[in-house]
């Protein structure tokens, strides 16, 4: 559904601007991209409003994104599949309640997680030279080493949930 309308959307911008030196197919991906991310947090905060728990669900969007953003993981081939679990395991997160001790047990596997495969899966979706891997993985070390002080049932879950899509399990391109 996302595919063919972005498909369209960037044909039609291409029809518009042919000149842009932007291709065909790199339009297509970016405004797949963007309504994705808007989809999503449509999607999750509407589902979030009807269950009364919108802070919950922002607070779990948004730490995975960050941790995202600097230590990459596995990609679903669907962005509606990326959509729909992204919103629906955000509006399920805010219902799980850790203990102080399994909160640190957790922070401290998503640390050693993140130290050990961060970044991951980024070569193909992201502009950062190479070079700068080894600094992502100290962001995202002390990212995650934040909810020790924060200590935060949600962002435990949420780093948990991103430091596992960042193990390659086979067959992944590297």
């Amino acid at each position: 559904m996302i595919e063919p309308l972005s498909l369209k959307l960037a044909t039609k911008l291409k029809e518009a601007n042919p000149e842009h030196p932007a291709s065909l197919e790199v339009l297509k991906f970016s405004i797949a991209a963007v309504i994705n991310v808007i989809g999503t947090i449509i999607l999750a905060l509407s589902l979030s409003f009807v269950l009364n728990h919108i802070a919950g669900t922002a607070l779990a969007l948004i730490s995975f994104a960050a941790l995202r953003a600097i230590s990459g993981g596995y990609h679903l081939n669907s962005s509606m599949a990326c959509m729909l679990i992204t919103s629906i395991t955000a509006n399920l997160i805010p219902y799980i309640n850790l203990s102080t001790t399994l909160n640190i047990g957790l922070t401290i596997f998503c640390l050693l997680l993140a130290l050990l495969y961060a970044p991951s899966n980024i070569e193909n979706q992201s502009r950062i030279p190479r070079r700068y891997y080894p600094l992502l993985k100290v962001v995202s070390a002390i990212l995650i080493a934040s909810n020790f002080f924060i200590q935060s049932d949600i962002i435990a879950i949420s780093f948990l949930l991103q430091v596992l899509s960042l193990i390659r399990i086979g067959g992944e391109k590297t």
